[in-house]
């Protein structure tokens, strides 16, 4: 391991996860493409050891941290929460923790062999939590129909590189998938908490069909990760629909706001963003210092 790594925040706020760590590597799983792992907040996960997030998840029991401590912060018990590319729900299993008392979640994953894997964790979980689940294996877009989902040259070695882009690749796979508008979904009740989005180049597209929703406010917090530099298409749009957008960053002493025109840094993740309708009970969320997920 790189003696660097061992400052991050997911081994600092948790050093047994190094002894966890270290003993995995000495064992050899029975099963190599399957593994159960202990999330901070209780929950277990069943994740694939030989790619890139099962990898990631084995390693540090936490998956983009900046993402995950804004889901921790933000999310209120008994209410509505989408996890928009939930791969293996990872990110659900986050916001179920926060809904002790009960509330939906909504999670989307249109790739058949990961959808799986979040069916089983999904069951798992619902035992344990009082949260309605709400399997969706469709893609979210900007219309109900179908379109072709690529997979990179890099599946299945990374997982979470689906998307409606194609790959020139001869080892990419295509296949086509239900897609659905947010909007189309629901109706006038539907009001979303918070939703995540990680959708691979798509999120202009997934926030276009959720139009009713942004322009009456049913959404309050949307966490998205976008590569494009300011002011991508997606962030324009959520600034037209009367949305607050900051970067989230991993700070030294736990997660930061910036400006969302902030030149990204040597950043540990991904490049992650926040758009939200109370700004002021975002600043409140966030005026505590360290990673209250990780319980540090």
């Amino acid at each position: 391991m790189n003696l660097s790594r061992l400052t991050r925040a997911e081994y600092v706020c948790r050093p047994g996860q190094l002894f966890r760590r270290a003993g995995r590597i000495l064992r050899r799983p029975f099963h190599p493409d399957r593994l159960t792992v202990g999330l901070p907040w209780g929950l277990p996960i069943t994740v694939d050891p030989r790619e890139s997030i099962g990898r990631s998840i084995v390693a540090l029991s936490a998956l983009d941290l900046p993402v995950t401590e804004t889901i921790w912060r933000l999310v209120d018990d008994g209410e509505t929460c989408a996890d928009i590319g939930a791969n293996i729900g990872y990110m659900t299993s986050v916001m179920a923790a926060r809904l002790p008392s009960g509330g939906t979640i909504w999670s989307f994953e249109p790739v058949p062999e990961i959808a799986a894997t979040l069916r089983e964790n999904l069951a798992a979980w619902t035992p344990r939590c009082r949260t309605e689940f709400r399997f969706r294996p469709e893609a979210l877009a900007d219309e109900d129909g179908e379109r072709a989902i690529h997979l990179s040259a890099e599946f299945p070695e990374n997982r979470g590189t689906a998307s409606f882009r194609a790959d020139r690749s001869e080892t990419a796979r295509t296949f086509q998938v239900q897609t659905r508008r947010l909007d189309s979904l629901c109706d006038a009740s539907v009001r979303f908490g918070l939703i995540k989005l990680d959708v691979e180049g798509a999120e202009e597209l997934v926030l276009r069909g959720a139009d009713a929703l942004l322009r009456t406010g049913r959404i309050r917090d949307i966490v998205f990760e976008e590569h494009h530099p300011w002011p991508a298409a997606s962030m324009r749009l959520l600034l037209q629909h009367g949305y607050q957008l900051w970067r989230v960053t991993r700070g030294r002493r736990g997660p930061a706001l910036l400006s969302p025109d902030a030149q990204p840094g040597m950043e540990l993740d991904p490049p992650t963003y926040l758009a939200t309708r109370d700004t002021a009970r975002t600043q409140q969320r966030f005026a505590a210092s360290g990673w209250q997920c990780l319980g540090g």
